[in-house]
């Protein structure tokens, strides 16, 4: 009898994904009538610790065969648990799979020598070849395709040839180990599971930065649909946190309306469901569009991909995506925006042609565009097998790199298990230089805690809409005028360029993480835009005071009136730790801002519009709008603390939402008289003239 251990651990410790790949091979080993009977599986391994303490759980030596299922996320730390189970049985044979062993690089093996296999591409048909040939007793695989192998003691790279590729999906591995889920499930109940989801295999395009598994340029394999189907109900009875979705263009095949539709009805039926995550179409605006209307009809909390990446045509074509429309990116937007789903809006910062105009640029087409929340940013790192890891690419943009450690932005506390992954990033170029990539990057994390995280969203929206003021004109100046020279002498400013250049020049930097002086805690470490936001809002009586004199001096042609009345509603529509739900807030108001912005919010036109009309003896009334916001559902907890105290509870309840702790609330806007003066839920409830929409909360 062989043993096999798959260790496939997650990015981090706050989420944890049913074990995917184990359930994958596991269930193709079954099916083969050689293996069925041959083969004893451990647990996988799936959470995220370090390698020492994984290892502990199980007994080396009697581990026959390990199986590493390995990307940008826990190579590392795959590393380390093949080395820990080499020491303790070198006899051990250690296969690793997934889209991120360096094959390309002929000294893979003598760098890494406690890897014994590569096992490339998909990994069932290849995966079970291996595990009939070493139940035989044989340990020479260079008869079985799909492999790479270390040649010899010089360990050279030898290939095997190309791996069959499977096209019978017709088993299940979620309803075929299905014991074993539940087992999980029922043993762990406080922690919280996500599962990863497929119909399909493949991806049409060739982005260089993307290695979708490695099958991109490749024909799309889908699944049966008896299989799909069985799936959904699987899932929805399990009640998951999240469900991922891993096909890389949901909505691409005209089916995909109709799994949407049967995914919507099981969630429909099963009451409360977890999020569902996918990445839509790039190129078909229309059935995207069709998938998430059935997906909001249903109650569906859901929140589609974009991976717009860039809106420049000349920056996309430097990583050959001049196929996929930045038009039909903008369509698919559009049409979502309208419907009021929430968009997660991908970006892809420092790729080799672009530079600091066009990415500044690229930020403001996308708020034209009415994308007003918060954007997902990632560096241009280099993924070992993408197109762009070759060296003729690499040579021809003149591509210089560093590499850093960065942790996931959801780990907020220093900790030993979510202690990063290691990426190498592009931070020059033959048309932008690190100096130039340090300035984007402080512009960056200070525009999105400024207009991501809702701190003058809306004071940016309305200066453009009605003074004809370009958003890239309005943050050039707050960002390069105001914060850089004249807020608290340029101090966080200069904090956050400090964060990059420090990033850039000393190795040993952790990237994007940083502390906040003002909270006195070393342990809270935030994304470098999520400190900012902090900043700032600790410092927002202050920051406001003076924003209004700047822009008063900075845009002399705007009234004098409607500025200070705009800075007014932005500054209290702040939600802050002195903010109670159980009474609300209340404030006066001198121009009717909620229905103008739900105007806007509600049209494509944006540009040229009449400023609100003034009121008299009025109120806006805001409470607690937390019902269930989709992928964010937190409730204040601050409330009774003590003044330090509750800044740590805000900051780790903005930590939660993503830095939508300012969005988020704004939802419920009311419109009272002025002579009331109750603070209850009740109070001014016939009185409701407006509602800001989605598009205002993230």
């Amino acid at each position: 009898m062989t043993t096999v251990l798959i260790s496939e651990p997650n990015a981090s410790s706050v989420l944890t994904y049913l074990p995917y790949v184990w359930g994958l091979l596991k269930t193709a080993a079954e099916q083969d009538p050689d293996l069925k009977n041959q083969i004893s599986w451990f647990d996988p391994i799936c959470r995220r610790d370090t390698a020492d303490r994984l290892i502990a759980d199980y007994d080396p030596p009697n581990v026959d065969v390990l199986g590493l299922s390995c990307y940008t996320w826990n190579f590392d730390l795959q590393c380390d648990i093949a080395a820990h189970m080499k020491a303790a049985n070198p006899r051990c044979i250690t296969v690793v799979g997934g889209p991120h062993p360096q094959v390309k690089d002929p000294d893979f093996f003598r760098k890494h020598r406690y890897f014994d296999v590569v096992a490339f591409k998909d990994g069932e048909e290849t995966f079970n070849a291996l595990l009939r040939a070493i139940s035989r007793g044989e340990r020479d695989f260079r008869k079985i395709p799909g492999l790479y192998l270390p040649d010899g003691d010089t360990r050279d790279m030898l290939c095997t040839g190309p791996p069959r590729t499977p096209v019978d999906f017709s088993v299940s591995p979620y309803i075929a180990q299905s014991d074993y889920y539940s087992r999980l499930l029922s043993e762990q109940p406080s922690m919280h599971f996500g599962a990863v989801w497929e119909t399909n295999r493949g991806c049409p395009y060739s982005c260089a930065y993307c290695d979708w598994g490695s099958n991109t340029m490749s024909k799309i394999r889908q699944f049966q649909l008896d299989r799909v189907y069985a799936e959904i109900d699987w899932l929805h009875a399990k009640r998951l946190g999240l469900i991922m979705m891993a096909d890389a263009n949901f909505g691409i095949l005209p089916r995909d309306t109709d799994i949407a539709a049967r995914f919507a009805d099981l969630s429909n039926a099963a009451g409360r469901s977890g999020v569902f995550y996918f990445s839509a179409a790039k190129n078909n605006p229309a059935r995207s569009l069709e998938i998430s209307k059935i997906l909001l009809a249903h109650g569906v909390r859901f929140q589609p991909s974009l991976a717009i990446q860039h809106t420049d045509v000349d920056v996309l074509a430097s990583v050959d995506r001049k196929n996929i429309s930045p038009q039909k990116q903008y369509d698919v937007a559009k049409e979502l925006r309208k419907l009021g789903a929430s968009i997660d809006v991908q970006l892809i910062m420092g790729m080799p042609g672009d530079n600091f105009d066009r990415w500044k640029a690229s930020l403001a087409q996308l708020l034209l565009w009415g994308l007003h929340d918060d954007y997902s940013i990632f560096f241009f790192n280099f993924l070992p097998n993408a197109p762009a890891a070759d060296a003729a690419y690499r040579d021809f943009w003149q591509i210089q790199t560093i590499k850093r450690v960065v942790r996931d932005p959801s780990a907020g506390l220093r900790s030993p298990v979510d202690n990063g992954i290691i990426q190498e990033i592009t931070v020059g170029s033959k048309v932008f230089t690190p100096a130039e990539w340090v300035e984007m990057n402080c512009y960056t994390s200070i525009f999105r805690a400024l207009h991501g995280g809702g701190l003058t969203r809306l004071v940016a929206i309305a200066m453009h809409a009605s003074c004809g003021i370009s958003f890239a004109t309005f943050y050039d100046a707050v960002i390069g005028e105001y914060l850089r020279h004249i807020f608290k002498g340029g101090e966080i400013h200069a904090y956050t360029h400090d964060i990059y250049d420090k990033f850039l020049t000393v190795e040993s930097t952790v990237g994007e993480q940083t502390t906040v002086p003002e909270l006195g805690d070393d342990a809270i470490m935030l994304h470098v835009a999520h400190a900012v936001l902090v900043r700032l809002a600790i410092h927002a009586d202050t920051f406001f005071d003076g924003l209004g004199d700047f822009l008063r001096q900075r845009f002399g042609g705007v009234s004098e009136t409607l500025l200070m009345s705009l800075l007014d509603y932005q500054r209290n529509m702040l939600i802050l730790p002195d903010y109670n739900p159980a009474h609300g807030k209340i404030f006066p108001l001198t121009h009717d801002w909620p229905s103008y912005f739900a105007d806007i919010g509600s049209s494509e036109i944006t540009e040229g519009r009449d400023p609100p009309q003034l009121i008299s003896a009025s109120n806006v009334f805001v409470e607690e709008a937390f019902q269930d916001k989709g992928y964010y559902v937190r409730h204040v907890d601050w409330v009774g603390s003590e003044a330090a105290e509750r800044w740590h509870k805000w900051v780790s309840f903005s930590l939660g939402l993503g830095m939508k702790v300012n969005a988020i609330l704004h939802e419920d806007i009311r419109l009272v008289p002025a002579q009331s003066t109750s603070r209850t839920r009740a109070f001014g409830l016939s009185a409701r003239l407006s509602r800001v929409k989605a598009w205002l909360v993230g």
